[in-house]
Parts: C-alpha cells; structure tokens; sequence
C-alpha cells in the first residue's frame, strides 16, 4: 500500500487520529462563546464599527484538555510526532495563554485549529488580530529554530473538525511577528473558514486572537452624494448629488468607496447649484431666504412701537429655518420664532428706519444682504408736556470763577444760602463770579440763562429776580434737549481720584479662586468681579472706582452690598419714592485702536411686578454710553455726553456698541423707577485668531467687525472675480466667508478636513 510514498503529494501531516476525535463535538463561532466570559467585567470592548466572529476571551478553556483530546473547543495537531504541542495555561479564567516551545527538539511542525468561524455572505474581507509573545532569539545549539509563526486558512461553509485536521486543506496567509499583528484576509468566496495557527520552531506564547469583519457601508449620504445600496469595504459604488447641488465630475456621476472602517469615501463628489449654499451641519444646499413682505408699524408712542412682517413664500420649506434680524441705529435683535417685535426706549419725536433682515443657516455665505432687507421708517410721537411748557422738575447752576465752570446738580430752590454756597458747594472765593440757570421739565431742559454776576457777601442770595432782570430766555420752555440731567456736585468729587480700565483691577480679586474663567476669543476690558468696591463708600462721595449721581435729588440713589469681596452686587429701589433718576457711571474704559465693537454683559435681576400705587415704576434699566478717548471724571458726570444704547432686562444680557469711533468710553446704568439689582458687568471684544474658514486662510488675528483679506488653501481658487477671499470676523470669535474659495478642477473637498483633494489621495 506504500504508506511510505507518494500518498503524501501535496499535503502536510495528518495528526489527529480517530481516537482523538472519539466524540469530538467542537463549537461553531460566533455564538458559542461562555456566559462566565461574556458577563466578565474584565472583558474587552469592541470599537463601535467592529462586528467579531471569533474572540479566545469568550472562552475559559481553548485547547483540549482531556487525555482523549477532547474538551476545548480548539484542536491541536502534533504533525511531526514527538511530543511537542500546543499547550495551555488554564489557571487565568477567560484569557487562556497559549504556548509552545520544541526549538531544542529538532524539525517542528504544531498547529492549532480554531473550530469553524461562520462568516455572513456580503462579508468579503476579515480581519485577525493575534497578540503574541516570541523568543526571537535562536541559539546555535537549536538544531531547528524560527522567530516568527504562520497563519493559515481553510474556507469552507460547512463545520467539518475531521477535514479541519488535514492541514493539506490550508493555505498560508501570513507570517505573525512577536506583538500585536493585524492580518487582512480578503477576498472571501466561502461563508465560513477555519484558521490554522503553526510553529516551526519557535518558542511562543499566544494571549489573544480576535477574528472579525468591519460592518458594510450602509445606504446614505457622505458629504452632499447619496448612494441608495449597502456594500461591503473595497467596493465602489455609483452615487447621485442630493437637491440643489451638481456632480463635480466631467465624466459623470459621483462615486463613493467603501472603506475598511465601514465609512465612505468619496471618489468624486457633489458642490451646490448657482445661487445655493452649503449648509455645513446637514449637508444640504440651501438659498438664502428672500427679504419678508409687509413690514409695518402699529401702536407708536413717544418711547415704543410695535413692528410686525410677512414671511415671504418661500419662506415656508422646514430646511430653511428662517430666523430674522432687526436693525435700527446702532441697535441689532435677533428674533427667532415670531414676525412682530416690541420696540422700547426710543426718543421722542424722533425718526427711525427699521431694516428686517431673512437669515438662515447659510444666509452668512450671500454678501447681497440687501436681497433679503426690507425697511420702513416711522417718526415717534413727541413727549407732551403739561402747558405752558411742563413743570419744572430741578434747575441746574452753571458757576464761572477765575474762567473755570463747576456744574450744581439738580436743585430745587430759586435761592440759595450763604451755608449752602459755602460749606456744601465749597465756593470760597470772595471775588464776583458769573452763574447761569438752566430748568428741567419731564420731557428735556431749556437753554441757559444769560450770565449774571453774583456777589457772595450775602447770607441769602435770591438770584431769581436778577436772572429774570438780565433776560433769562424762557426757564419754563424752549429747545427741549434729548439728555437726562448733569449730577454730580462739587462735593462729591473732591479728592476724586477714578481708576481706567483695564488694568486697574485690585490683584487680590485677580488672585480670587473664584473669578471666572474668560473663552478663548474673549478680550475683556472691565469685569466688576476684579473690584472689592465698585461705589463710593466715603461720606464725600469719594472711594470706589464708579460714580453714583443722585439726578433727581430725592435721596434715593445706587448702593451696594459691600459684603461680599470682590463681587459687589449694587442695587437701588426709589419707585415710591417718586420721578427717579438714578445712574451708575463706570471708570473710563480705554478701547484698543484696532476694535470697532465692544460687548457689554449685564447680569441684573429686576422687580418687574409694578404696583398701583407707585407714582413713577419701569420694569427695566436703560443702558447709556459717551464714547471719548481721554478720562475726564469731572464731564463723565455730565449726562448729557451720553447717548441711549439699550434697554437691560432682567437675567443675562449682552449688548453690542458698534460701530465705535473713539479709543475709550465711560457707560452710564440708568434707573428711572424700578427695584434693581446688578450682579456683574463685563465690557469685553472678541478676537477672530489666525487660521482656516472652510478653504480661505488668515494669517493674522482681528477683533470682532473688521474683514480681512486672506488666500485659499492648497489646490484651491477664489470663488470671487474681484480678487482675493474675504473673512469677516464675528462676535463669537468665530470667521464668516464673505467671499470663499472652491476646489481647482480635478480635486474635489473633504469635508472632514476642509481640503482639496486629488482622486487617489484619501
């Protein structure tokens, strides 16, 4: 029968004898894994695109382990017949080692067979990860020595351990180094296969082999292409662009690749239509909206209107999310979800222009704002006061001596005391000097008296009759001026010696554990929580680094809770008390040159529940600014430099000041009438840093309002004809494509990384 001769042909060893396989039952992988091994909280998590077939940790025994050489569910194969075999540490539960070391005992040829690892029939490519340890140094006395082992393959849909053992059945794969070692093996033709893991010499130990496939690519969208199939990795498939957009191929439609990870790539893909825009967060390509319809004006008064618009029709389709932003001055409000807005703090009398701006999630690319604007304008009704001319509220004193003017806030009598003149108004001079007098009615102030000279030798001036003797021009009437009143006396900024921020912060507060952290892009220029006092706190009005003026004289005016160090929360409540004017001034602020618009955060909390019987009560405060580059604490108190900017609401609320046009400001915080507490203020601009938007590149920083030229990136065009790509930087820190850049023919964007790629780079 020649046992001896040519039966051996082609194939290696058959090792395991009938006896060995004498009930032999092996598992069939996946799914046959031990519940003690799955439930093993030291079992390893799979990555989340990972889908595994076979994982030695699911078992607690691997090899056989019985004198028949049965148990297990592995087989080993001793294919040269002396003695030397695969072998188990059996003591660690869920992670057996495998071994095996023959090098010193001449020609070597052990295996080890999984049991069959069915495979699921789109699946045409598997990975095997095995993790070994090998003695990779061969001595001279080793007849017989290897440094690395094999791995074969056998694939066959069907579970067969007898024909399992016939290692003539399998062809090589892969040589497995010592480490860990990932081994494709692809392409399949069968559902199922069994590995063979062979040593020819080495000493090796094996701790884990992890046999498993990366999921297909699923029907659905990469970038703007849609495929409508599953497939599995290597495969390319013919995909269509989704609405609104064009393939980027001339030679037809776009093509997605399958990748191991089981994500696409994309071969050749899709850029939006003419006049539409990519909506980066879904990818779609959007118009912006158009400009909404029917904008009007209703319910005007001196102070607030309501104004109200029509969505355009086209408007209607959910992917636009149409917000909308109303300007007027220097004011800008989103409004999301309604088509009215109540406008409050206007000047009486006084002609506006509203601009409602269509926004959406791609209307920052469109630089033809005006396509999406509809304005209208309106005239506010004037403030009538009660005849003849309203009543007088308080006067003001103009005093001139040796050329120099002091400003008397509010006062409420025609005379004045020699005490009063003296002692509070510290006016020591003996010489004649010039005052002139100026009313106040509940809509504005009248012009200036005509200067008249007063001798202070008197223990009562009565200076009405001499104003009235010189010609005063009409006290009770006259130019109504848009300012407040000026209110501060000369008392209270004796000694003053104000602060300018920034940098004028107390380092304790710097040093505080509990100042707060500003975002990257946030340049702050004042924080009240730098200051252990904001207000005065001296009788004289001194101390502190904020002015208070008590504008109506009623006593009423800002305090503070000095209580806590380094956040002093500054309150007032005078609204039964009558008329209130109360404002809060700030330090001077100085503004780098560079920076157009500044953002002020205001956290107050507001009693807005106005009672009956309170004569005068607001449900807000009212925010002021007087932009000036040089600090002058003296004209700070003076009211009239102010201009309005904005209504503050309870909460948090941050208001922008743009454009500015000096290189400092002082705020005021006004309250006319509510009970108010304010928690923080923080005066801050924000910095666009150098860097990438989509294509476009800039290499230099900018603060929020500026637009900077830039370049496109590598392999990339402008897409503007009149030149270089534009970036605006925005309030957030964040850049806005003016205008941008596009792939250059032949390459094509990823998404992912915002890069202009040719066809065969991934």
């Amino acid at each position: 029968m020649a046992l001896q001769g040519s039966s051996y042909a082609r194939f290696s060893t058959v090792a395991l004898c009938l006896t060995s396989l004498a009930g032999l039952a092996r598992t069939q992988a996946p799914h046959d894994g031990e519940q003690g091994c799955l439930d093993d909280s030291s079992h390893p998590q799979y990555d989340d695109h990972v889908r595994h077939l076979l994982d030695t940790r699911d078992y607690s025994k691997l090899l056989p382990y019985d004198s028949d050489g049965t148990g297990g569910v592995w087989q080993t194969l001793d294919s040269d017949g002396d003695g030397v075999k695969w072998g188990a540490n059996s003591a660690v539960y869920c992670n057996e080692v495998v071994h095996v070391c023959g090098r010193s005992s001449g020609h070597q040829d052990n295996w080890m067979i999984t049991q069959h690892i069915s495979v699921p029939d789109n699946v045409t490519t598997v990975q095997v990860m095995i993790h070994s340890r090998l003695d990779d140094s061969c001595v001279p006395s080793a007849p017989s020595c290897v440094d690395d082992l094999s791995l074969y393959v056998w694939e066959t849909p069907t579970q067969n351990n007898l024909l399992a053992a016939d290692t003539s059945n399998y062809h090589f794969i892969s040589n497995v180094s010592s480490g860990e070692r990932e081994i494709k093996i692809s392409p399949l033709s069968q559902s199922g296969l069994y590995l063979g893991i062979r040593d020819n010499g080495t000493c090796a130990s094996v701790s884990r082999v992890l046999v498993y496939y990366q999921p297909v690519c699923e029907a659905g969208s990469e970038g703007l292409v849609r495929v409508d199939q599953n497939t599995s990795a290597g495969n390319t498939l013919q995909g269509h662009c989704v609405e609104n957009s064009v393939s980027t191929s001339d030679s037809g439609p776009p093509l997605l690749e399958c990748q191991e990870s089981g994500r696409w790539r994309v071969v050749s893909g899709c850029q939006c239509s003419a006049h539409y825009f990519l909506d980066h967060s879904r990818d779609l390509c959007l118009e912006p909206p158009p400009a909404p319809r029917d904008v009007r004006v209703r319910d005007v008064t001196n102070r607030t209107l309501t104004l109200s618009w029509s969505p355009s029709p086209a408007d209607g389709p959910p992917q636009y999310d149409t917000h909308y932003t109303v300007s007027y001055g220097d004011q800008e409000i989103t409004v999301e979800g309604a088509t009215e807005l109540k406008v409050t703090g206007l000047t009486p009398f006084f002609s506006y222009t509203f601009s409602v701006t269509a926004e959406n999630s791609v209307s920052s690319q469109d630089t033809d704002t005006a396509a999406r604007t509809t304005s209208v304008s309106i005239t506010t009704l004037e403030g009538e006061p009660r005849p003849p001319h309203g009543i007088i509220l308080h006067y003001y004193i103009r005093i001139i001596e040796s050329g120099k003017e002091t400003l008397i806030k509010d006062y409420n009598s025609t005379t004045i005391s020699w005490d009063t003149w003296r002692n509070k108004w510290k006016i020591t001079t003996s010489e004649n000097v010039k005052i002139q007098i100026q009313a106040e009615t509940s809509v504005g102030r009248g012009e200036y008296s005509e200067e008249v000279d007063v001798f202070p030798s008197a223990e009562i001036m009565n200076w009405s009759a001499a104003v009235d003797s010189t010609g005063m021009k009409d006290l009770e009437g006259g130019s109504y001026a848009e300012f407040s009143t000026v209110a501060l006396c000369l008392a209270s900024l004796a000694g003053l010696a104000r602060t300018q921020a920034p940098h004028d912060g107390e380092q304790g507060c710097f040093d505080d554990s509990s100042h707060p952290q500003y975002d990257d892009h946030v340049r702050p220029l004042l924080d009240t929580r730098d200051y252990s006092k904001l207000l005065p706190y001296d009788s004289d009005g001194a101390g502190g680094v904020w002015q208070t003026l008590d504008s109506d004289g009623d006593g009423v005016k800002w305090g503070a809770n000095s209580a806590v160090y380094c956040n002093e929360v500054v309150h007032v409540c005078g609204r039964s008390s009558g008329h209130q004017d109360n404002w809060m001034i700030t330090q001077h602020i100085s503004v780098p040159d560079n920076v157009t618009t500044v953002q002020v955060m205001i956290h107050s909390r507001l009693d807005v529940s106005c009672l009956p019987s309170a004569p005068s009560c607001v449900d807000d405060l009212s925010l002021y600014v007087w932009e000036t580059p040089t600090q002058n604490n003296l004209l700070a108190a003076d009211t009239r430099n102010y201009h309005f900017s904005s209504n503050v609401s309870s909460g948090e609320r941050v208001i922008k000041i743009s454009p500015l046009s000096q290189s400092g400001l002082y705020l005021g915080i006004r309250d006319n009438g509510t009970c108010a507490s304010v928690s923080r203020v923080l005066v801050y601009y924000s910095v666009c840093e150098a860097g990438s938007e989509g294509l476009v590149r800039v290499d230099q920083n900018t603060s929020a309002g500026n637009t900077l030229q830039g370049h496109c990136v590598e392999n990339s065009v402008s897409t503007s004809d009149s030149g270089p790509p534009l970036l605006e930087c925005l309030e957030s820190g964040r850049w806005r494509v003016v205008s941008g850049c596009q792939c250059s023919a032949h390459y094509f964007l990823d998404h992912s990384r915002d890069l202009c790629l040719g066809e065969l780079c991934e």
